[in-house]
């Protein structure tokens, strides 16, 4: 298979599977405890106005309706809007796009500045400490969840050494 046929393919069955995606987020959220519109009001809100909240979300539909709907949406880049703060969702994430672009960036470009210089020396020092020390880094690092890593290195060079601020963005400016 060549090249372009396999990336053709991958593509082609990349619709299904984010079709499948999509149903499964919608109907775990559909199927888990506690009603979306008394979290969003709180539980000592009236009937009436809890009523009026879940048709305004169209959560009084038919779950197939509104799977439908949501489907509609999506194709057309509506998001909804965000239960948090009331605004557009596809707002939301563009406004935290760049941070997520330049942190992925910044990240990547200290990978590859010590991942190279690093993969170079275990090369040319094939079983001695170099290259050991390098195959337990690696094997280390591929068997620490990321997420998990990033806490620490949040708690490390946030709250231990002070270097940077645990929250929010810096502004440039």
């Amino acid at each position: 298979m060549s090249l372009k046929a396999y990336i053709i393919t991958r593509i082609i069955l990349a619709i299904p599977m984010m079709l499948i995606l999509l149903s499964l987020i919608f109907f775990i959220l559909r199927i888990i405890p506690g009603d979306p519109v008394k979290a969003i009001l709180g539980g000592k809100a009236p009937i009436e106005v809890i009523e009026r909240k879940r048709h305004e979300l169209g959560l009084d539909k038919p779950i197939p309706i509104q799977f439908v709907e949501y489907l509609g949406k999506l194709m057309k880049g509506d998001m909804g809007k965000s239960t948090l703060t009331g605004r557009p969702v596809w707002d939301e994430l563009m406004e935290r796009f760049p941070a997520t672009v330049e942190l992925t960036l910044f990240g990547f470009s200290i990978a590859v500045l010590i991942g190279v210089f690093w993969g170079a020396e275990a090369a040319r020092k094939k079983d001695k400490t170099m290259d050991v020390s390098a195959r337990v880094f690696a094997m280390l690092m591929y068997a620490i969840p990321i997420f998990w890593l990033g806490l620490m290195f949040q708690f490390l060079f946030g709250m231990i050494l002070r270097w940077f601020p645990v929250g929010g963005r810096i502004s440039a400016a």
